[in-house]
């Protein structure tokens, strides 16, 4: 049998419900394309708060492991770029274990569910770094964290979000070229990847020049924008989120968030992508 393998954030790891953390397996995109797509094995990795550098960890590892054409295909759904998670690694592992793909394997939630395929969760013990273009900062580690940079001007911060826009582009192209397009299939969750001051600690945003930010936010955007369309043929052109609000509207689509303001879909929104994806879909998995 084919296999496929998807790679995505949390937004691949299923639906959600108010009030439960973890989502359900069963019923995200990722399965709905396990159960329809029957002539296909479907591996999905998911690297909750990751984005396309924790991507790339996962690729080495696969093709470390087992090896480049073990999956027949390739599906990548872009995170809300830039986000740069790096993970906590506990030194003792190095002793405990034979091999470093034993500490690789260490941090993955393995689940085959009863449907034609296995999905397998990044569970990081902790995180030493979260830098993500949107979201509050919310827990208690990113508050300690970001509240050590109040004194700091915002530019190296901004410069930073920059640099992994930029190596977002560099990883897409490396992928492009190991497995070329005929393999790839790629769509993003929602906006093109560009500068937030969202990701600033809060103190920060007082010391942005608003007007000089917006001009360069504006022309990277438009940079963006162009590169990826000309350079990734393999990536639709809409994201998932502007085919729902186009199709049912923003208020219907907001209906399909959870109420703690995240941005995840229950099963009725993780329904909605699956049809947005279903066509494309048909003329990938062959």
């Amino acid at each position: 049998m084919k296999k496929v393998l998807i790679l995505g954030c949390s937004h691949s790891a299923g639906s959600y419900s108010d009030g439960i953390k973890i989502s359900d397996k069963r019923s995200g995109w990722p399965a709905l394309i396990a159960n329809n797509f029957l002539n296909y094995e479907v591996h999905c990795f998911t690297h909750p708060g990751g984005g396309i550098m924790n991507y790339m960890w996962t690729l080495g590892y696969i093709i470390n492991k087992f090896s480049k054409d073990y999956f027949d295909k390739i599906i990548i759904q872009i995170s809300q770029e830039p986000r740069l998670t790096i993970y906590d690694i506990p030194l003792h592992l190095i002793t405990q274990s034979l091999s470093s793909n034993e500490i690789k394997n260490s941090f993955l939630e393995c689940e085959k569910i009863n449907i034609n395929g296995t999905f397998y969760r990044y569970l990081p013990r902790s995180k030493i770094w979260d830098f993500s273009a949107s979201g509050p900062k919310n827990a208690d580690w990113e508050m300690k964290i970001y509240a050590k940079f109040d004194t700091i001007p915002a530019e190296p911060f901004l410069s930073l979000n920059l640099y992994v826009i930029l190596m977002t582009e560099n990883f897409l192209s490396i992928i492009k070229t190991l497995f070329g397009n005929f393999k790839l299939f790629s769509f993003r969750w929602d906006e093109y990847p560009n500068l937030s001051y969202s990701s600033l600690p809060e103190n920060m945003e007082k010391n942005i020049d608003v007007a000089k930010y917006n001009k360069i936010t504006t022309e990277l955007f438009d940079m963006t924008i162009s590169k990826w369309k000309k350079d990734f043929p393999f990536l639709l052109e809409k994201s998932a989120v502007e085919h729902i609000i186009e199709t049912v509207g923003v208020k219907q689509e907001i209906l399909y968030h959870m109420s703690d303001n995240s941005t995840h879909y229950d099963v009725h929104g993780n329904k909605m992508v699956y049809k947005y994806l279903e066509p494309h879909l048909k003329e990938f998995l062959v």
